[in-house]
């Protein structure tokens, strides 16, 4: 594999990378509306960040959806072709494309929309969005939108789960620090400030600076701010045992801000003034059974697949210097939970009370009303190439076999969200 060049470290990057992406993407896809991001342009570290975004479309049917799908393929493909040293940040393709009327749906509410960035689009509807949250008070599903992100991110830092993929070998060693930083300890921050103030909180660096000011001798807030403006050039960098006790210190803030978190917590029954370890078992065990807005489920399942097809094609067709075995093992993960199990539970929910339904007797029951025996038949096959394993050859395999059945597989899921909007 090529090495990858060093990447321009000016943060203006994002903003040329979201205008290339989106003017290419808008002329060729009729119904675009505008390209969003989940973070603020502040939060994204040139080399180290990826660019998580989203597409904003008018209403399309299942074949337009995945013909949007090929442009957005096409367009991401040339692009990490011609520019090899935007790799990490062409890491993947949009998570999710959404229309306006979704956007502002109360059914549909997204407590994400409450920071995102606008990188690119129809002026207007940005406007709408940004008035749109300004007006709404803070509810439940703020509250467990980022309780799921605290949970998230609770515990000491995984070692495991955050390789640095598509990073140039001379900053590699910074992405150890990034990965501390900006993937665990600041968005843990940001979903504990968020809950004990009622308010979403915009960016990381802003979560991060607000801490400082209630906390201002805290050594772990001091010295992460320090780090990343001075981007990550810290005796961390260099000294293994630094690094591990920089973790260490995360932990322990997190650990120390915890009890206002919980304090707050209404979506959950707590004991008051208990024990940290006992009530975060408590938290995660009721939010594990909580089954708040179904709907939401299946459409989670259905806004994710339209970009879907496109990432499968990204790492199936990438080129030499783009690496993709661990991204492939990851998104067969993603396919496994997200886009089957999680997407039709939800409907089973939805549709009989019953989310724990075996997929045989979900599917028996859906047909022939809402799904065809067809359909039904490539629904269990879909499962069932979600289901092999996870080894790089058998997941590439599985990656291939998703990809050329997904628009097929796509239009089911469309089907059965209808369904599910005239049952709520």
């Amino acid at each position: 594999m090529p090495p990858l060049p060093i990447p321009d470290w000016s943060p203006r990057q994002f903003f040329e990378l979201a205008e290339i992406y989106s003017q290419r993407v808008a002329e060729a896809a009729p119904g675009f509306v505008a390209t969003v991001a989940k973070w603020r342009p502040e939060d994204l570290i040139p080399g180290l960040s990826d660019i998580d975004t989203r597409i904003v479309a008018q209403e399309m049917s299942p074949e337009e959806w995945m013909a949007l799908d090929q442009v957005i393929s096409d367009v991401h493909l040339d692009l990490v072709r011609e520019r090899p040293e935007w790799s990490r940040k062409l890491e993947h393709e949009p998570g999710y494309c959404l229309t306006p009327e979704e956007a502002f749906d109360p059914l549909l509410y997204q407590a994400e929309m409450a920071h995102w960035s606008f990188y690119y689009g129809d002026q207007e509807f940005i406007i709408q969005v940004r008035e749109h949250m300004r007006g709404r008070p803070w509810e439940l599903r703020d509250e467990l939108h980022h309780l799921k992100r605290w949970l998230m991110f609770w515990g000491p830092y995984n070692r495991e789960i955050d390789p640095p993929i598509n990073v140039a070998l001379p900053i590699e060693p910074k992405y150890a620090l990034h990965s501390r930083a900006m993937h665990y300890f600041v968005p843990s921050l940001q979903a504990a400030l968020s809950l004990v103030s009622r308010r979403t909180v915009h960016g990381k660096r802003e979560a991060l600076y607000r801490w400082l000011e209630s906390f201002p001798q805290e050594r772990v807030l001091n010295e992460t701010a320090h780090m990343l403006e001075v981007h990550y050039g810290v005796a961390a960098l260099e000294d293994r045992e630094e690094l591990f006790s920089y973790e260490d210190r995360c932990y322990a803030f997190l650990r120390r801000i915890a009890p206002q978190v919980l304090d707050v917590v209404t979506a959950v029954q707590l004991p008051k003034n208990g024990d940290i370890d006992q009530a975060m078992a408590l938290l995660r065990a009721g939010m594990g059974a909580l089954r708040v807005n179904p709907l939401s489920g299946v459409y989670n399942g259905l806004r994710g697949s339209r970009p879907r097809r496109a990432r499968y094609w990204l790492y199936l067709k990438a080129p030499e210097h783009f690496a993709t075995d661990w991204l492939i093992r990851n998104e067969v993960g993603f396919l496994q939970r997200n886009f089957t199990h999680y997407t039709w539970a939800a409907y089973a929910a939805l549709r009989w009370g019953e989310p724990d339904l075996p997929l045989d007797e979900l599917l028996a029951r859906a047909q022939p009303n809402p799904l065809s025996r067809e359909e039904a038949k490539l629904v269990a096959e879909m499962f069932a190439i979600a289901e092999r394993t996870k080894e790089s050859s058998m997941a590439r395999q599985a990656l291939q076999e998703a990809a050329e059945c997904y628009a097929d597989y796509y239009a089911v899921l469309d089907k059965i969200y209808r369904d599910a909007r005239q049952r709520v």
